[in-house]
């Protein structure tokens, strides 16, 4: 038995045809993982800080292959006060009651006040990439109930209010589009980093991945420091 000294390479250290070769064979050890991990829960943070939503990690799903999608297999709500300051139709449902609370008669008062609460309860959510808006309506005098947004119509004599329900879904619902495409396009960015070149020869020199000067890899694992220069002993 004898000690053979064998000189080793870092896959950053060989020239670029060989670091090419060595490229192509390890292009997908970065992802060979839960990569999107971290990704998905900054997502599940924003939307709870953005919109009062709670998400479940694994109800999302999402494909990078053939033009890609993201999307939530589930139901989440979102908070009316959280949706206010992105939300126009929000905002412009609290103005025209507020024009309404300075406008209306003493018999119309009580009715501003329900408006405002039945506003400020509603059910915002999301389902299955469908948003959906529930509501109660108003009791206006013994057994008799009517919607907050037809009253309010009435109130301030302007038809437009009846379609406010419907505007706070299209917004609610591009909203929520929206940051579904920038989720894809996070993960988009992420994955084409994670198998690019650089990447890859970072993470083979990091991990002490050695190779021969012809890039053949030489088995084992080998902490690389410093003070490392690379030789190998091997029994022969």
């Amino acid at each position: 038995m004898i000690d053979v000294t064998l000189k080793g390479f870092l896959a950053s250290e060989l020239p670029q045809d060989i670091r090419e070769k060595i490229v192509g064979e390890y292009r997908y050890i970065n992802v060979d993982c839960d990569w999107w991990d971290f990704i998905l829960d900054e997502f599940i943070s924003h939307m709870e800080e953005a919109y009062g939503a709670i998400l479940e990690k694994e109800e999302i799903e999402f494909d990078l292959c053939r033009g890609g999608y993201v999307k939530y297999n589930g139901t989440f709500y979102l908070d009316v006060g959280a949706c206010k300051d992105k939300v126009e139709a929000l905002k412009e449902i609290d103005v025209l009651i507020a024009t309404a609370a300075a406008i209306a008669d003493p018999s119309e008062k009580y009715l501003v006040g329900r408006i405002m609460e039945a506003v400020a309860s509603m059910d915002l959510s999301y389902r299955y990439g469908i948003v959906c808006i529930n509501y109660s309506d108003v009791e206006t005098d013994l057994f008799e109930y009517a919607d907050p947004f037809e009253l309010l119509s009435e109130i301030l004599g302007d038809e437009r209010c009846v379609s406010l329900p419907d505007e706070l879904e299209r917004e609610l619902e591009a909203l929520i589009k929206e940051e579904f495409r920038n989720l894809l396009n996070r993960l988009r960015k992420e994955f084409e980093y994670l198998i690019s070149d650089a990447a890859v020869i970072e993470t083979l020199d990091v991990n002490g991945f050695l190779f021969t000067k012809d890039g053949e890899r030489i088995p084992g694992f080998y902490p690389i420091t410093a003070e490392t220069d690379h030789k190998l002993l091997v029994e022969k």
